[in-house]
């Protein structure tokens, strides 16, 4: 039976598919996060009722994530006590720490600035990766590759006179922290 699910979760177009559906899931996250802010009147400054609604959201998801892995698929979600405390660690700081700076920035700047500083993750992970790994070099193609990639994430998410370039440390500054803590 596992095998099978396997097996079927492997075609390419159930990649396709749940692939599309994770992209629509991420990519709504902005408009989807602006609009909640609005419809329950989150003013900028309530940091702790920002991450508080980030909270609830990241435990729903982890109430049907286990739902779905111990019931659909079956998985056993035991994880050693031995790694328990780089668990939390790991928790703590990259995901408490970068949602707390999102969803905090995301009061300060506009959905479309939001989004082009969320595709800095990418530039980080290339970045920093070559000093982790010995064998992974950064090469002026790589970097060209980000600067066309970073500029096509700007093309398209920028229509006529939506993009205006006033910064904030509260706002970009603290997606900026994100990104980089989140990767």
């Amino acid at each position: 039976m596992e095998n099978r699910m396997q097996e079927r979760l492997q075609q390419k177009p159930v990649v396709l598919a749940l692939s599309a559906f994770a992209c629509l899931l991420w990519g709504s996250a902005f408009p989807f996060l602006k609009i909640s802010y609005e419809l329950i009147n989150l003013p900028p400054d309530d940091w702790g009722a920002k991450v508080l609604f980030a909270g609830y959201r990241f435990f729903l998801a982890a109430l049907l994530l286990i739902l779905v892995a111990t019931t659909v698929f079956r998985l056993n979600l035991r994880v050693p006590k031995s790694l328990l405390p780089w668990t939390f660690l790991l928790g703590l700081l990259q995901t408490a720490l970068q949602y707390f700076f999102f969803y905090n920035g995301l009061a300060y700047s506009t959905g479309i600035k939001s989004s082009i500083i969320g595709a800095t993750g990418s530039l980080f992970v290339v970045v920093l990766s070559h000093m982790y790994y010995k064998n992974d070099t950064l090469t002026s193609q790589k970097v060209f590759g980000l600067l066309v990639g970073f500029v096509g994430v700007m093309v398209a998410n920028v229509s006529k006179g939506a993009l205006d370039l006033s910064i904030s440390f509260l706002g970009e500054g603290f997606l900026l922290i994100s990104s980089f803590v989140g990767r």
